[in-house]
Order: C-alpha cells, then structure tokens, then sequence
C-alpha cells in the first residue's frame, strides 16, 4: 500500500512535467526538452543495440552470386559509385586504439564530456561525430584532390577524370551528384573533403536514411530527426569551409533513424534503388566501412578475392567501381559490381 501511495503522485507529476514541456512554444524550455530528448534517444538506441538484427540479409550467404544472375540476364543500367569513408570519430578515439589502461582514461573521458552535453543536441556516444583528427583527415583528402590528378599516370585517364570530379575542376564531363549518411560524421567528411568543388558548383549534399552504418552500436544511431540536418557539430566544420552555410544540405531523403525492420539489405536494396533512378552517370557516396563492406559482400561477385570483401576502406579513404543493374523477365531487380572496375582512388584499405 505504501509503494502505491508513491507511486501515483510521481506519475501525475511526470505527466505535468510532460504536459508543460509539449504545450510549451518552441522556443521555451529548451534546455529541459533537450534533456527529455537525450534520454529519449538514450532509451532508442539502447533498445536497438540490444533487439536489432541490422546486418541481416548481407553478403554471399543469403544472396545469390551475381554472376550467375548475370549469365542469365542482360544488363540495361550502369552506375559509377565513388565510396568516401568517414574520418575517425570520437567513438573511434575511445574505443578503437587498443583495449589498454588508456582506454579506460579515454572512456572517463568520454563520459565526463557526455554529462556536460546532456542538456545539448550533441553527444560523443550516439551518432559520434568527427574527432579533430578525422577532421585532419577529411582536409588532407581534399588537398590530395586538389593536387593528386597531377600525380597520376596518363595512362590511367579514369582515376585522373574522377579526382578532377571531386576536386571541381570537371564536374562536367561526367555527371554527378553526392549523397551522404545521416550520421554526422560522414556528413561532416564529406563536405570538408569535397568543399572545394561544392564551393565552386552550388551543388548540395543529399543526406540518405539508406546508408546509415550497419551495426547496433549506439555510434550507429542517428540524433537527426526526418527531413532534418544534425548539428556536426558546425563549429567543427565551419572555419574550414569558406562562407559555409547549412543550406548545402538536402534532407528530403532522410526519412529518420533506421529501425529494427529497415535492416541491412533492404537498406542496400534501397539506395541500388535510388541510384538507378538518378540521371547521374556518377553517385559520390559519403558512408561506413560496414556499410561499404557489405555492399562488397554482397554484389562483388561470390569467386572474387578482394580485400574490399575483408577489410575497411582507411579513414577517408575513396574507392571507386562501377555497378550494374539486372532485370529478369519477372521484373525482379539484381545487381553486380565489376570486379576490374575497382580502383583505389586514395588511401585504400585496412584491416583495423
């Protein structure tokens, strides 16, 4: 009787308190609904770490091999996919560097920082952003387009032609458009590693829900709601990018968080969907080493030996290939990567 006697004034309390804060403007409160927030997404992507199956469906051993859906039917598309992987992040900093005694000071760390961003829109953990590190990264990237067409072979004309795409300084040989993860720090690579050429062209960033990272760590869990750009943080980004403004950004394909029913190759097949749709002869592509891997797995054929298919593309890295999209006479939809389309255009792969 007595926990009853509790318990009925701490609900109506938590009601008023969630009545005040709904009822209340937009611009009231703030700080307190930034909290209720926080915990929110806490509360989301705990449940998801612990409940999601999110790589299910991937790679060779629930698909079929792709040449052999290609000796059967004939392929009508074809698409350039240029792959950009992120810079290291805070989650990284913490968490990838060996399981040591420093560590363990990194993760104090971590979660002293943590505390002080509950009433914020940022957070280390949850949709963990570029380090200052990965940011170094994502700049080096882009001084390499900006100088790197001039390193390359003349016989290798095609590596020459994609850095003088990235760069800006062709955008008009081929088409193209570039197309991001909604996490931030794949949005926050991209555009330091391609402002050159965005600067130039006015171009925008298309933020895809398709390509958030594979996996059930809360760092893999989106703080962006629909329709909607993270904070990067801006701070982080901005003095690196001349007159930089948020309207770069094109939200109308982030539809929100993945859920535990918009797994892993439902979220490959939708953006292979996307991308046949485009016009483009060329989608740059800002994403994971997950992501990217499964994406190998999946669609190179099952005979390749590639490290592709076993490692992660480094930080920053871009790798470049050319896909294909088959139809069969029911309609159904398959897709192949060529196998000798695929160059490293900077950096390449590594098994950390």
């Amino acid at each position: 009787m007595i926990k009853l006697e509790w318990d009925y004034p701490l609900l109506i309390l938590a009601v008023l308190i969630f009545l005040w804060l709904y009822t209340s403007r937009e611009d009231e409160n703030i700080f307190f609904k930034h909290i209720v927030r926080k915990i929110s997404v806490y509360l989301d992507s705990a449940s998801f770490m612990i409940y999601s199956k999110d790589s299910k469906g991937v790679g060779p051993k629930y698909n079929k091999d792709p040449d052999l859906i290609a000796s059967t039917t004939t392929s009508n598309k074809r698409k350039r996919l240029v792959f950009i992987r992120h810079g290291e992040s805070d989650w990284n900093n913490v968490f990838n560097k060996g399981f040591n005694l420093s560590m363990f000071a990194r993760l104090a760390n971590a979660i002293r920082q943590e505390f002080f961003l509950l009433p914020s829109a940022d957070s280390v953990f949850i949709d963990s952003p570029l380090n200052f590190e990965g940011i170094e990264q994502a700049i080096e990237l882009r001084k390499y387009l900006q100088s790197g067409d001039q390193t390359v072979s003349k016989e290798d004309s095609n590596t020459k032609l994609l850095i003088q795409m990235l760069s800006g300084k062709d955008t008009t040989t081929l088409s193209s458009i570039i197309v991001s993860s909604s996490l931030r720090r794949a949005i926050a690579t991209t555009t330091l590693s391609l402002w050159n050429r965005i600067s130039q062209t006015g171009e925008k960033i298309h933020i895809l829900s398709s390509l958030q990272e594979m996996s059930r760590n809360v760092d893999t869990y989106a703080l962006s709601t629909a329709n909607s750009c993270p904070d990067l943080p801006f701070a982080r980004v901005a003095p690196h990018c001349d007159n930089f403004s948020t309207e770069v950004f094109n939200c109308s394909d982030n539809f929100g968080n993945k859920t535990r029913t918009f797994y892993g190759i439902k979220r490959l097949q939708a953006f292979n969907e996307w991308v046949f749709k485009r016009n483009e002869d060329v989608i740059i592509v800002g994403g994971h080493s997950l992501w990217f891997k499964n994406y190998f797995l999946t669609y190179l054929p099952h005979k390749v030996d590639h490290d592709a298919k076993k490692k992660k593309i480094v930080n920053s890295g871009v790798v470049a290939f050319d896909v294909y999209s088959f139809e069969a006479n029911d309609g159904t939809i398959s897709y192949r990567i060529d196998p000798s389309s695929l160059v490293t255009v900077y950096g390449g792969f590594t098994s950390k």
